[in-house]
């Protein structure tokens, strides 16, 4: 198993083990939270400098079956706020649902 998947793999296990019990996140919450994970080094094909914001201008313009306009905007916030301060996501810091992922 690569690293990426055991990190995912591991990322999902505290998710749905610890932050789902606590009541912290729902099942659908954990779910988008495996994506992001799976999803959140795919700018490093544009740069690895500021790959982050690559990944989340990426995943905020695709086209993907299977996936909602609202799903895809939420997994780009979600994968920019991975890296460096909190100020990028100033808007959404009264979504406590949002940031809890963050």
């Amino acid at each position: 198993m690569s690293l990426s998947r055991r990190s995912i793999q591991t990322l999902m296990d505290l998710v749905e083990n610890k932050l789902t019990s606590m009541q912290v996140v729902d099942r659908e919450d954990a779910r988008e939270l495996g994506w992001a994970g799976a999803l959140h080094e795919m700018g490093m094909m544009v740069s690895h400098h500021d790959h982050h914001r690559h990944s989340a201008y990426l995943l905020g313009h695709v086209d993907a079956s299977g996936f909602s306009q609202s799903q895809l905007r939420k997994l780009s916030t979600l994968v920019l706020g991975q890296r460096g301060d909190l100020m990028k996501l100033a808007e959404h810091l009264n979504n406590p649902a949002l940031m809890s992922q963050v």
